[in-house]
């Protein structure tokens, strides 16, 4: 019996310290606001190292379907042509065109491009863009 107790204790524990991971809002409302990029996929690069002087951002109306940001360069502005519980599709983006250095904006504008879905967790802390259940970004509220 004290073994069934203390098993129990153990899985409620560990259930507990991965609750940060679940998404907590499905709610396309809960991304109004500004996030701030902490992760970017598919490059060996980390954002840190791509994105030395200015992080990329991105800011949600979607009482107006309008999106906004950063690139760590250049500003972008367009549209969401569809937004609902979990599903995301950009529409009509366009974008400021100065000189970059590096490679960040090119592959953040092709990450953004592939985003599918989303989702947030830690509490509406932390945005995940993602592509087949694969973080093609990761953000930070703002």
């Amino acid at each position: 019996m004290k073994k069934v107790f203390f098993a129990t204790v153990f899985l409620g524990g560990i259930l507990a310290s991965c609750n940060s991971s679940i998404p907590t809002e499905a709610n396309p409302q809960s991304l109004n606001g500004t996030w701030e990029l902490n992760y970017i996929g598919l490059t060996r690069l980390e954002a840190k190292d791509l994105y030395p002087n200015k992080k990329p951002a991105i800011t949600f109306n979607t009482t107006e379907n309008k999106v906004n940001g950063n690139t760590g360069c250049n500003s972008f502005f367009g549209s969401l042509k569809s937004v609902d519980a979990h599903k995301i599709q950009f529409d009509q983006l366009g974008m400021t065109k100065m000189f970059c250095e590096g490679d960040g904006e090119k592959i953040f504008t092709e990450n953004l491009n592939k985003v599918e879905t989303w989702s947030i967790t830690d509490k509406g802390k932390t945005l995940h863009l993602t592509t087949k259940d694969f973080d093609l970004m990761r953000f930070t509220k703002k």
